[in-house]
């Protein structure tokens, strides 16, 4: 590759021209440039997911059964947070105390997991 550096102002542009024969160097350097940005990308999709467990814990502990219910999946399925079968417990308890129970498939089987969980304690 070649490597051209120009100052402009206060900043300074360098310029790198890969080779196009695919040659070993190039598709190292490519293979790192994408690892790069998918690291980034996940980097950037984490934050956003740990904000949005933020929230959804922020409603669960006001009281908001459907968030509790929600909550609960996430933490018998490790969706967003730790795989943590007693948050689990706790937090169908209290969805289920407010008269919020699972309904669809995928809330059934994380309940009945957790259920089996602590039925083996």
């Amino acid at each position: 590759a070649n490597t051209n550096t120009q100052a402009s102002g206060d900043r300074q542009t360098i310029a790198v021209a890969m080779p196009t024969s695919g040659t070993e160097k190039g598709v190292r350097l490519s293979e790192g440039v994408v690892s790069s940005i998918a690291s980034k990308q996940a980097s950037a999709e984490k934050g956003r997911a740990s904000d949005a467990i933020k929230l959804l814990e922020d409603s669960a502990n006001s009281g908001d059964a459907d968030a509790q219910l929600a909550l609960a999946v996430r933490y018998a399925d490790g969706l967003g947070v730790h795989k943590d079968y007693a948050e689990a417990l706790k937090w169908f308890k209290r969805a289920e105390a407010q008269g919020v129970v699972p309904l669809d498939a995928k809330e059934i089987e994380a309940k009945r997991r957790t259920e089996a969980w602590a039925h083996k304690k």
